[in-house]
């Protein structure tokens, strides 16, 4: 069984709240295409985030936001919707 991201795919838009300035984060793409030029043909498993094992496997999409006011940088994991 296959799924599609529902962020990447424009379905809904995931909005992030920053906690250390509660501002509104910039979502900036997906895990695998900021980690650099090959990442999107590794295995999903090699992007561990602080060893938490909510980033990996099939059944989610890792997304990076960012708040423009203070710099934080943090992750999301969008939960895979089955096609």
């Amino acid at each position: 069984m296959s799924g599609i991201c529902p962020v990447c795919n424009g379905l809904y838009s995931d909005a992030r709240v920053c906690y250390i300035c509660g501002l509104p984060m910039v979502q900036l793409g997906r895990l695998e295409d900021l980690s650099g030029p090959y990442s999107p043909y590794m295995a999903e498993d090699t992007f561990l985030y602080n060893n938490s094992p909510d980033l990996t496997g099939d059944n989610c999409c890792i997304h990076v936001y960012k708040c423009e006011v203070c710099g934080n940088i943090r992750h999301g994991s969008i939960r895979l919707i089955t096609v």
